[in-house]
């Protein structure tokens, strides 16, 4: 049996499972308790988006059922880039600009450049990951972010 069958068969399992094994860079952050602006209705619930900080800069956006309560620790991932924010966030507001991150911190988006990370919020609990939420955070915020490399095995 070569090494490519060994690695394959080891990794069946957890395919079959469900699980899903990536290695990947995660950065803490905090989750707000301040709400954006972005209210809507699904079937079973509301959703809202709330401000991601990193110390007390804005950084993003992350939607979450409207029973999440006060601020807290989140690890976070990308997942992809983009130019556009989530549409239903982009609200412009004179105080700070996109409702999506602080503009007047952070470069502002042009709609061609690049400068939102997707991301999920990861949660971990015996050794299986689940996403608890997904946002945006604004590219130089993640770029200048501490990341550590991990495993994840995303259930």
């Amino acid at each position: 049996m070569n090494k490519n069958q060994i690695a394959i068969d080891s990794v069946e399992p957890l395919i079959e499972s469900g699980i899903l094994n990536f290695d990947a860079f995660s950065v803490t952050l905090t989750i707000d308790e301040t709400l954006s602006s972005c209210i809507y209705e699904l079937e079973s619930s509301t959703i809202v988006s709330f401000r991601i900080l990193e110390g007390t800069k804005w950084v993003g956006v992350i939607r979450l059922d409207s029973s999440h309560v006060g601020s807290c620790a989140a690890e976070f991932i990308t997942v992809s880039l983009t130019n556009r924010p989530l549409r239903d966030n982009y609200i412009v507001m004179p105080d700070v600009g996109e409702d999506i991150f602080d503009t007047t911190i952070l470069r502002k988006l042009d709609g061609k450049t690049p400068l939102l990370c997707n991301v999920m919020w990861i949660r971990e609990e015996f050794g299986i990951s689940f996403r608890e939420g997904v946002g945006q955070i604004h590219v130089d915020a993640w770029n200048t972010a501490d990341k550590i490399k991990k495993r994840f095995r995303l259930g």
